[in-house]
């Protein structure tokens, strides 16, 4: 079924898919380092949003947070596409007024 199951009927469909993606991300200490003493590694991080269409930015997969009905979007995170280690898309997604 499209759209959000709710027990009291179905909510229309975002207009765009909700994915979880797993991503590296840079890290940067506090304050003035040794080179020595960095650690260049970097961070995976895992968002959840909306999935905006390819190209809204060149070479990024971009995820909106909220989605307006008007179709604004707000809370948008532009990942670079090379970061990208994993994009799970929700089949189906309900909603829930329990906590």
């Amino acid at each position: 079924m499209t759209g959000y199951q709710r027990a009291r009927g179905v909510v229309p469909a975002a207009p765009y898919r909700v994915a979880v993606v797993r991503w590296l991300d840079t890290t940067s200490p506090l304050g003035w380092q040794s080179p020595d003493d960095l650690d260049g590694d970097p961070c995976t991080i895992t968002s959840c949003g909306y999935v905006l269409p390819l190209g809204t930015r060149a070479a990024h997969l971009t995820l909106a947070q909220d989605v307006h009905p008007e179709g604004d979007v707000n809370g948008v995170t532009h990942i670079p596409l090379r970061m990208v280690l994993s994009i799970h898309y929700a089949t189906q997604v309900t909603v829930s007024d329990e906590p």
